[in-house]
């Protein structure tokens, strides 16, 4: 469409895809040490992230952010907590904590944030690295904690 430009073009996704691959080695870096720990997330949006590293998520509070769990959902998930070991449960900046404080109170589990949207990331080429090291730190550091 822009053969002017075609060769900058080429320039720029070889760039992209190196640091993608520098990436994707930095981060299963930081993650092996905590593939094997159980952890629940807020909502199910997270299983290319899973996949890619081989995470061990158990579950999560809702299918949908819209949906609110009910009184039966979150005590399933209480169950799934204690049943799996989970040692982490992650809220979302985006919604309401206490839903989350409530699962965790008597199950041992540490609470962290994922922010899927990343919502304090500056807006810029680099924006999807950035979300994917926030999110992967927030992984490890609470997945970490509960060794």
């Amino acid at each position: 469409m822009d053969p002017d430009h075609a060769a900058k073009y080429r320039e720029n996704e070889k760039k992209l895809l190196a640091s993608l691959t520098t990436l994707r080695n930095d981060l299963g870096d930081q993650l092996a040490p905590v593939l094997d720990k159980p952890y629940v997330v807020f909502h199910d949006a997270y299983q290319y992230l899973e996949a890619g590293f081989g995470l061990n998520g158990v579950g999560s509070v809702t299918v949908s952010p819209e949906q609110k769990p009910g009184a039966k959902r979150l005590h399933e998930i209480e169950d799934k907590i204690r049943d799996t070991g989970a040692v982490c449960v992650f809220a979302e900046p985006q919604f309401r904590p206490a839903i989350v404080k409530a699962i965790v109170a008597d199950t041992g589990a540490h609470i962290g944030t994922l922010d899927p949207l990343g919502a304090s990331i500056a807006k810029g080429p680099d924006a999807y690295q950035a979300i994917i090291k926030q999110n992967v730190d927030a992984l490890s550091d609470c997945l970490g904690s509960g060794s």
